[in-house]
Order: structure tokens, then C-alpha cells, then sequence
């Protein structure tokens, strides 16, 4: 397992020292896809209805994005109970502009208006990996973290 990674610096965001690395790191993925998908490419307005096809991490991030665009109308389909109960709590990379977007989302979440901690399904250690993978191939998790360290 590799300890260090050559990124090129147009890659890096700095984030604020005390926000969480593990979900800092999702923000990244799913919540940029899906939030982005409804701001940036959907352009959602206050009033609008949404349906939303799917509930795992891309799809959950979506109602997120279309709660935090004012919809006024949040439809969630999926057919893994389990997901639907999820999606209750509240285009490629969604046309985001990580720079711009990622601090903004990671604001959002220390206010309170994005939920993180609450996509988490199960965090994994890096022994388990395989198991985070069995996990997502059955639909069992919207977001297994593995970490690589403590």
C-alpha cells in the first residue's frame, strides 16, 4: 500500500484544518456529483419539483441539492427499501467547478445545511476493504468510508 501520491497542484483544494479528512474526501465524489447536477446543470429554481431516480450516494446528494435550491416538491424512487429510507432524511461531476464548488459544500456542511455524517453507512479499516466493496455490490451501503489509517 502505497503511503505517498504525486497529484498535480491544479488537483488540490485546501480545506480548513478542522473539517473532518473522511468527509472531506466524499465531497469530492458523490456529493459534488449529485449537488452539482442540480445547481449547476439542472439549475433547479425555489418552487421547482424533483424526481430523483435512484437513492445511493450520487442519487441521495441530489435531493440534497434540490432541498438546498428551494425545491418545493422532492420526489425519491429506488428500489432498495433501504435506500428510500435514506433518501427521507433530506452529468458528470454535475458540471462542477471543484475550486469554486468543493469550499463552498464544505461550508455548507459546517453550517449545518449539508448532511455528511448521515451518508456515512459503515466506515471500514483497510483490512475490511473487500468487505466495503461486497457492500456496495449489494446495495448494502450508500457510502462506506475505508480508512487508511486510526
Amino acid at each position: 500500500m502505497s503511503e505517498l501520491a504525486v497529484v498535480h497542484q491544479m488537483s488540490l483544494i485546501p480545506i480548513e484544518p478542522d473539517l473532518p479528512l473522511d468527509k472531506a474526501a466524499f465531497v469530492g465524489c458523490a456529493v459534488m456529483t449529485g449537488v452539482g447536477a442540480v445547481i449547476n446543470t439542472a439549475r433547479v429554481e425555489p418552487g421547482s419539483s424533483v424526481a430523483v431516480f435512484g437513492c445511493g450516494g450520487v442519487g441521495l446528494n441530489v435531493v440534497q441539492g434540490a432541498w438546498l435550491a428551494g425545491a418545493d416538491r422532492i420526489i425519491a424512487i429506488d428500489r432498495l427499501p433501504n435506500k428510500l429510507a435514506q433518501a427521507t432524511l433530506g452529468s458528470y461531476y454535475g458540471s462542477s467547478r471543484p475550486r469554486h464548488d468543493m469550499p463552498r459544500l464544505l461550508g455548507l456542511y459546517r453550517n449545518g445545511r449539508l448532511m455528511l455524517d448521515e451518508l456515512v453507512t459503515r466506515t471500514y479499516p483497510i483490512e475490511e476493504a473487500w468487505s466495503a466493496f461486497e457492500a456496495l455490490e449489494a446495495g448494502e451501503n450508500v457510502r462506506g468510508l475505508i480508512r487508511f489509517m486510526g
